[in-house]
């Protein structure tokens, strides 16, 4: 990235980074002296090391950011005035986190939204201004770059440097202080590699490049021969899967969210890689293929809301099913975006994501307070049945409850389960103290490793039993079901599996009542028979864990 490698071109590089990110210089200095005392005991409390080293840290990016912003502003009033405002509100926030120590999932989603904020924030601030997002799409690529050089060039120096004091001590017989290892990590990962990849940000011209150029020859094959087939190769697996699903008519397996969630970050990273060819005429697969992608993506999107539909139906709901939710509707509106208003520009796409996940994360609408409200809810009109109306709960409240056999108690342990291990004690004060949280947790424990299961009926191994064949059947299969794809449907238990027959796929149903399934678990029998679809199940073992709602067993078929 530097024209001519010299100490003085290097020199003036240095300086030049000084005077441009003066204020993040000091941070990443800051960061390396508090790192340095809190593994020398320096600092010991646990809050406060968190402060010393992650405030100056995030500072230091914090800083950064701002003075991208500040070269594109002409009013240096205004540009130190929001500066200073920002940075103090950053400090602010800090310090209510350390006041409220220890964190938990509300201010952990929090603090990583706006972190992730201000890393996209740092790629779009400098070109509000622009026509197009061809100077956004060269400083991003360069920005990137810079930050690959940074790391090896430091990690290469990091391992000179470690074998250098190695050698002190084995052909001197140096006694080196504590900690020197880390220290020397430190250094070299935590102060060289900021500043060499500030010294190498693009800046100037460099940083409003508004040629159409794309991506060097290398990365263009890379995009193309890798990429573009791996694509492909997703939408080809998942419209015949669609095909499949429509034909038996069943509803897809929840498994398929992951296969459209990576297709979707194909389908933005393609987007974006062969973002010059909108401008560039010769460039004409790229600007179909661009073009289509979205048009072939929104239908599969429908696999994957029928996933988080069945999901929440099922299991009811959670932190990371929220997100997972808010997701899906993000990327039908970034595919209807793309195919209605086919627009040039691309910032808008990072630029949503964040808002989205800040706006879902920080404040008392984020989806960890909405979670914790709504479940809290539900339990507590579940404990008013019980005449339970005094909250927090103690433990001689949840002792009382728990001896509510109903249906409903099984649903509501597994939200109050959820709940105890997903939020801190403080986040759920006001719904039970500390020692009933504790109590509830230790329960669960317990149970677990009393029963594996919370229905657990014979664990043997299948090769230590042998089955009669029934009259008529002429196949035999063996199966470990380890789904999670099960049904509850009042006191059913219900699931698929998938047989093979000549080459072809056959599905069998298979239900349990859990009234029975509780009357066997009492039983001493070596299996269980049921005939479900023309077919005799031998059934060996099973366990049925309702927290996780997944089903285990093992069994004998025969068709």
């Amino acid at each position: 990235m530097m024209k001519k490698i010299s100490f003085s071109a290097i020199r003036d590089q240095f300086v030049a980074m000084c005077t441009r990110f003066p204020i993040a210089l000091a941070f990443i200095l800051a960061f390396t002296v508090c790192a340095i005392c809190v593994t020398h005991d320096v600092i010991t409390e646990e809050k406060y090391c968190f402060f010393a080293t992650f405030y100056t840290a995030s500072a230091a990016l914090l800083s950064a950011v701002l003075r991208l912003w500040d070269e594109e502003t002409d009013n240096r009033r205004l540009s130190w005035g929001v500066q200073l405002a920002t940075q103090l509100a950053w400090l602010g926030f800090m310090i209510y986190l350390v006041s409220e120590w220890e964190l938990g999932i509300i201010h952990v989603t929090a603090l990583v939204s706006l972190m992730v904020a201000m890393v996209i924030a740092g790629f779009l601030v400098s070109f509000t201004k622009e026509k197009t997002d061809l100077p956004l799409w060269h400083f991003t690529f360069r920005t990137l770059l810079a930050a690959v050089v940074a790391i090896v060039v430091s990690n290469i120096f990091w391992s000179g440097i470690s074998l250098l004091f190695t050698s002190f001590k084995e052909l001197f017989s140096l006694q080196l202080w504590d900690n020197v290892w880390v220290d020397i990590a430190i250094v070299c990962l935590g102060c060289i590699t900021p500043v060499l990849f500030l010294q190498l940000l693009p800046g100037g011209q460099r940083k409003h490049d508004r040629s159409a150029q794309g991506m060097p020859r290398w990365a263009n094959a890379v995009v193309h021969y890798l990429f573009v087939p791996l694509t492909v190769a997703y939408l080809i697996t998942l419209y015949a899967y669609a095909a499949k699903i429509l034909i038996t008519w069943q509803l897809p397996d929840g498994w398929v969210s992951w296969l459209v969630s990576v297709l979707m970050l194909l389908m933005v990273s393609l987007t974006v890689l062969l973002y010059p060819s909108r401008f560039d005429d010769t460039r004409k697969f790229d600007r179909t293929f661009t073009r289509l992608l979205p048009i072939l993506v929104l239908p599969l999107l429908l696999l994957m809301t029928i996933g988080i539909v069945r999901r929440f139906s099922d299991y009811g709901i959670t932190v990371p099913r929220l997100y997972l939710a808010l997701f899906n509707l993000w990327c039908y509106g970034v595919c209807l975006w793309l195919i209605v208003r086919k627009s040039k520009r691309i910032a808008w796409i990072p630029a949503s994501f964040v808002f989205l996940l800040v706006a879902s994360s920080v404040g008392p609408q984020s989806f960890a307070n909405i979670t914790l409200r709504l479940l809290s809810a539900k339990i507590k009109m579940a404990m008013a049945a019980n005449d339970i109306y005094r909250f927090p709960m103690n433990v001689e409240d949840v002792k009382t409850w728990k001896r509510d056999t109903t249906e409903q108690h099984r649903q509501v342990s597994d939200q109050l389960l959820y709940l105890a291990q997903t939020y801190e004690k403080h986040e759920l004060s006001k719904l039970a103290d500390s020692a009933a949280i504790a109590y509830v947790i230790k329960s669960y424990d317990k149970e677990s490793a009393e029963n594996d299961g919370d229905l657990t009926v014979r664990s043997s191994s299948m090769s230590e039993q042998s089955f009669p064949v029934p009259p008529g059947k002429r196949h035999c299969a063996s199966t470990f079901f380890t789904g999670e794809e099960v049904r509850l449907a009042g006191d059913t238990l219900s699931c698929t599996i998938t047989l093979s027959e000549n080459g072809h796929e056959r599905t069998l149903p298979l239900s349990f009542s859990v009234k029975q399934l509780r009357a066997m678990q009492s039983q001493k029998k070596p299996y269980w028979t049921f005939n479900i679809s023309q077919a005799t199940v031998y059934l060996s073992s099973l366990c049925y864990y309702t927290y996780s709602n997944t089903l285990t067993f093992q069994a004998c078929i025969f068709y």
